[in-house]
């Protein structure tokens, strides 16, 4: 079979090159292998795939790394049953805006009597930011590979720095500041000891240091943060009001928690009578 016999039965460009011998003792000295525009293309699919695959695996580390509770990984837009719609725009407005409010340290608080949705809210935003806006992984260390969206409680993440030797324990601190989303869950629900209130501190303070967004959801008002019943909670609260006061979000209505648990005892009253 001769070089030019050698193309590609779909785009009919040649797999081949003879190329001439540098001697000038024979016709050929050897063939070039080529690229047909089907090879060319397929790669360019085949990259492209690559990327897709990669951003994929990325996601389902951060969610298993820096969702702290596996019930924040279900709290998404297409789940939202549509009984807050203005507090629903408003968030979807929030994702839709995320390269400017990450760009201006813009962060969010979501406050309301319990059960009312606050965390349900502010993990719809975190769930749609690390799946639609976060285009880079940034792998920093092995306490949190990948993650550039964390959710979790203060007392988890305390718990998470005292497991951590001295040296280690910067490293952490660091993944927790730089990662591009922090949600903050049940802020005020802690018990501030003494030692809690530096931890608490260290952590509040090197996100706001960093520049990076911070989400929070809490049974106090925006007031309660202002001017807390005790003092020492000041320092904690207001650089907290800092990076999040600029948007407040109001989540009241019933408890979901109530609505729940009153299904479930229908259920169960159901399943008395059919036992008997």
């Amino acid at each position: 079979m001769k070089p030019c016999d050698m193309i590609c039965p779909i785009c009919n460009e040649p797999w081949l090159k003879a190329m001439p011998d540098r001697t000038g003792e024979f016709e050929v000295g050897y063939l070039k292998r080529l690229k047909c525009s089907c090879e060319s293309k397929r790669a360019q699919v085949y990259d492209k795939m690559q990327l897709v695959i990669h951003r994929q695996d990325c996601i389902i580390e951060n969610r298993r790394y820096g969702f702290f509770d596996p019930s924040y990984m279900q709290h998404t837009f297409t789940a939202d049953d549509g009984k807050n719609p203005e507090i629903t725009q408003k968030c979807l407005a929030y994702v839709n805006n995320w390269e400017a409010m990450s760009a201006n340290n813009m962060g969010a608080i979501f406050y309301g009597p319990s059960g009312t949705g606050k965390t349900f809210f502010a993990c719809c935003i975190a769930n749609a930011i690390l799946e639609n806006k976060i285009n880079s992984f940034t792998r920093r260390g092995d306490m949190f590979p990948c993650n550039e969206v964390i959710i979790a409680t203060l007392p988890t993440l305390v718990d998470k720095l005292a497991s951590k030797t001295f040296s280690r324990k910067g490293d952490l601190l660091k993944d927790i500041s730089m990662s591009a989303l922090l949600v903050i869950d049940d802020l005020g629900a802690e018990r501030l000891t003494p030692y809690m209130q530096g931890e608490v501190f260290s952590i509040i303070n090197a996100r706001l240091l960093s520049g990076k967004p911070l989400i929070v959801t809490t049974n106090l008002t925006p007031s309660e943060l202002k001017e807390p019943a005790f003092r020492v909670h000041a320092r904690i609260y207001h650089k907290v009001l800092e990076m999040c006061g600029n948007f407040p979000v109001l989540v009241s209505g019933e408890s979901r928690w109530l609505e729940i648990a009153a299904k479930k005892r229908e259920e169960f009253d159901k399943l008395l009578v059919l036992s008997k």
